[in-house]
């Protein structure tokens, strides 16, 4: 059990950790796992919450107060494991955006609102492909950068936030793309691209 009863803490740089603050905890699943995220606005900490190997991650969240700390409240828990795979791509305002592949074996990315987080309120913004298998996305210059599998290499799409195709980024052959780093609202976005014949390297794109 040395490895289970995971707990979340929060850490103030220049602080001694025996400082830190518990913020969550969850002893009654010893076997659930966190990783928290603070989003780039600074106003939420989103937990992954996952179960083992299982990918059907849960996510909870906790709004920050105006110094970026956290707010004297529960979490909230938007989605428990074990229900499809959820991730977290980047939220705009209260509304969070989200890979999943519930009722979407290929992945599709919805929107929901914080707020009230009422499953029924829930919009797909970018629907399964018929082809495509979504394998992750970034939020970069207020879009959403997608990272399509198909015929065993990577294709990059780019749409608005309402869900409306807005070109695809060219890669320099047939490859995978390993990681994608945005910041929302910059048009820079850095790719780590290899490929049979290319050894990893870091392509820079801007959006704009």
């Amino acid at each position: 059990d040395e490895n289970k009863y995971n707990r979340v803490y929060w850490h103030s740089l220049g602080t001694p950790q025996d400082q830190d603050r518990l913020v969550f905890e969850y002893p009654e699943e010893k076997e659930f796992g966190f990783q928290p995220l603070v989003t780039e606005d600074g106003k939420y900490l989103i937990l992954t919450v996952w179960v083992g190997t299982d990918p059907k991650h849960g996510l909870y969240f906790m709004p920050l107060d105006e110094k970026g700390q956290p707010a004297d409240q529960q979490f909230t828990r938007m989605i428990e494991p074990g229900r499809a795979q959820y991730e977290f791509i980047e939220n705009d305002g209260p509304i969070f955006f989200l890979r999943t592949d519930r009722n979407a074996p290929r992945g599709r990315i919805i929107a929901a609102d914080s707020r009230t987080f009422d499953p029924k309120g829930r919009r797909e913004i970018i629907p399964e492909s018929a082809d495509e298998v979504m394998d992750f996305a970034v939020m970069a210059n207020r879009h959403l950068v997608v990272a399509y599998m198909k015929d065993a290499h990577h294709l990059l799409r780019v749409f608005t936030l309402d869900g409306k195709g807005a070109g695809d980024i060219e890669l320099p052959g047939l490859g995978s793309v390993r990681q994608l780093s945005a910041i929302k609202e910059a048009p820079e976005i850095f790719i780590q691209y290899t490929s049979f014949l290319q050894p990893p390297v870091i392509l820079r794109h801007d959006l704009s």
